[in-house]
């Protein structure tokens, strides 16, 4: 009897720590994953940034890149012509173009998105949204920037709520511009 009585014990202790390293293992692999999932979202509001921040100089580049020596003004053709030695006039740097094309694209979903966006902040009829749509626009997106004191004067609100309504802007931007992906789920 005492036998089955330690055998007995010994299956609780094995049942006992199975149990508790199973529990352990969920939680570490459910911490793990919520931390992936974090990052990957702190990733996207980086690069909505990043993008936001860099708006007006992708412009810029998509609409001023030259990729094509016909493109050219007269004094750096001839300096191209003579790089080439006479070989293909018609030569198109394809980096340059591959970039000024992938620019000109995200430039244009940017926009779309940023058109999306004013429609979502007028249709709530919150102030704050609409107010959110004016400072993301007139801080990253409008041809003459204004700066955060400027925009807080105008609105009549702290430099720092200026701040905290662009981050607010640029949640509802990320998932916008990057889908499904950037919604935390």
């Amino acid at each position: 009897m005492s036998k089955d009585k330690g055998s007995e014990k010994s299956e609780n202790v094995i049942r006992i720590a199975a149990e508790t390293a199973a529990k352990t293992a969920i939680e570490v692999w459910e911490k793990e994953n919520n931390r992936r999932r974090q990052e990957s979202s702190d990733r996207r509001l980086h690069n909505t940034k990043l993008l936001l921040r860099n708006y007006r100089a992708f412009k810029i580049q998509a609409e001023s890149a030259i990729y094509d020596a016909r493109a050219l003004d007269e004094s750096a053709y001839e300096i191209l012509e003579l790089m080439m030695e006479g070989k293909n006039e018609d030569m198109v740097i394809d980096s340059i173009r591959k970039s000024a094309i992938r620019t000109a694209i995200i430039i244009e979903h940017i926009d779309r998105m940023i058109e999306f966006y004013s429609v979502l902040c007028e249709r709530s009829k919150k102030e704050n949204d609409v107010r959110n749509c004016r400072l993301i626009y007139d801080f990253y997106i409008n041809p003459t920037p204004y700066s955060a004191k400027e925009l807080a004067e105008r609105e009549n609100i702290a430099e720092r709520t200026v701040y905290a309504n662009i981050d607010s802007a640029i949640e509802t931007l990320t998932v916008l511009l990057f889908g499904v992906d950037a919604a935390k789920l």
